[in-house]
């Protein structure tokens, strides 16, 4: 009874996802379209927040934003914004509170997704080749001088990569490396929920809460620090993270 209930929630939630997904993206890549790019400004971080929302609704998972969080991402700023990355659901998360002037660092290989594909050009996504460390510099590179020349926000999951266990992975020191040249500060933004919620071992979601927290703003480095300053940054923010965890593991439902 319990597998086929599983099976049942599965499909259940693979046709909301696929409707939202289809939906969201053609409406991103048709307004763009018509607008000739111009969309970036208001209508896109809209579209994108009720993008996920409407999946996160189809998951039946409650979003709860902590006021600081909901303070932050209403404003447009020039900023490096860190999140975990422990789930599925945390590409559908962190979409539902998009702040304005803001894009991500996501893998090449989206492009070739369809629609999702189309709606990350058209949102000028920075595209990292993982399997190419110069194409990968190169990229970073570029997100920073577009930070700088555009204001952005940017958003990066430190760990590089979705942890496969649900526990937080160590932090790659790249996000470090771009605050540093963009000369922006870091907002570390904790998301607590997924791993119990979607752990990667499970087919399909279950429904509860995902508490979103924002932990305090690094300064970012100076671009010439040597690389032990910017290990010791990332393992900072490490342990800051993983101090928030076990304190919202012991105190914050996420049933």
């Amino acid at each position: 009874m319990g597998k086929a209930m599983t099976v049942m929630r599965f499909f259940c939630q693979l046709i909301g996802f696929s409707t939202s997904l289809c939906l969201g993206c053609l409406g991103i890549v048709v307004l763009n379209g018509l607008t000739l790019g111009r969309a970036n400004s208001w209508v896109n971080p809209n579209l994108i927040r009720l993008f996920g929302r409407a999946l996160l609704w189809a998951a039946r998972v409650k979003l709860v934003l902590e006021p600081a969080v909901v303070a932050e991402f209403a404003v447009s700023r020039r900023r490096i914004i860190l999140l975990n990355h422990s789930s599925t659901l945390d590409m559908f998360i962190m979409t539902a509170f998009w702040a304005p002037g803001t894009v991500a660092i996501v893998k090449r290989e989206f492009i070739w997704m369809p629609l999702l594909g189309w709606a990350t050009l058209a949102l000028r996504f920075v595209l990292l080749d993982r399997r190419n460390r110069e194409r990968a510099v190169a990229s970073m590179d570029q997100a920073a001088l577009r930070v700088k020349r555009e204001n952005l926000g940017i958003t990066i999951a430190p760990e590089g990569t979705r942890s496969k266990t649900g526990e937080l992975a160590k932090f790659k020191q790249g996000a470090f490396h771009l605050a540093a040249k963009a000369e922006a500060p870091l907002v570390p933004v904790l998301l607590h929920g997924p791993r119990w919620l979607w752990p990667r071992s499970q087919m399909a979601c279950h429904p509860g809460i995902v508490t979103v927290r924002l932990l305090p703003e690094l300064v970012p480095l100076p671009p010439d620090a040597p690389p032990e300053a910017f290990h010791a940054q990332a393992d900072a923010a490490h342990a800051a993270y993983a101090f928030a965890i076990a304190e919202m593991d012991a105190t914050v439902p996420v049933q």
